[in-house]
């Protein structure tokens, strides 16, 4: 299976079985040239949010989103495919911002590309950076700084290990974790 149909399975799999509020609906999915010039249409996943190209990110929508860890998987798996980028680029900038670690750890490898292609109100990318890590929870807080002090040009302290590191509601640490203490 090729890095591409995984992607397109998980997105597949949550899309049918989340809010369609917070990951929008299926207008048409074409994967290859052939299939999309059939049906006049172009490659790639087009989705919608009440006939609109992005979702509309109130309350509501966050409030579902942290409801379930699958939302941040969802909207992750979609950046990798290029027709849906656009729409989602914010809304992962956003949930980092609003504590999702699992795009926290995502944007933090890719600081530059967010602060450079996102709204924000940030002077620098380290200020993007700190602002992130600082709405975090302690256990992701204490991995994503300890992987960017490894770049000093990133300019982040990395945060001193918790007392207490809370694997359950962190699971993906787990194995950084463990391959750290060898």
């Amino acid at each position: 299976m090729t890095k591409r149909d995984i992607v397109v399975s998980c997105v597949y799999v949550l899309q049918r079985d989340l809010d369609k509020y917070v990951v929008g609906e299926i207008d048409s999915w074409y994967m290859t040239e052939k299939e999309a010039q059939n049906a006049n249409g172009e490659v790639g996943l087009k989705l919608s949010w009440n006939g609109s190209k992005s979702p509309i990110t109130d309350n509501k929508f966050w409030n579902i989103y942290f409801s379930d860890v699958r939302y941040a998987y969802y909207f992750y798996n979609l950046q990798f495919l290029e027709s849906t980028r656009p729409a989602i680029t914010q809304i992962l900038l956003d949930a980092a911002l609003k504590g999702d670690a699992i795009n926290a750890d995502f944007i933090s490898k890719y600081s530059t590309y967010y602060f450079n292609n996102t709204q924000n109100n940030f002077n620098s990318k380290t200020d993007l950076l700190n602002e992130i890590i600082d709405n975090l929870d302690e256990t992701p807080a204490y991995f994503v700084t300890n992987l960017l002090s490894k770049f000093p040009e990133m300019n982040i302290n990395a945060r001193e290990k918790p007392a207490k590191i809370d694997f359950e509601s962190n699971t993906r640490y787990l194995n950084k974790y463990l391959l750290s203490q060898l």
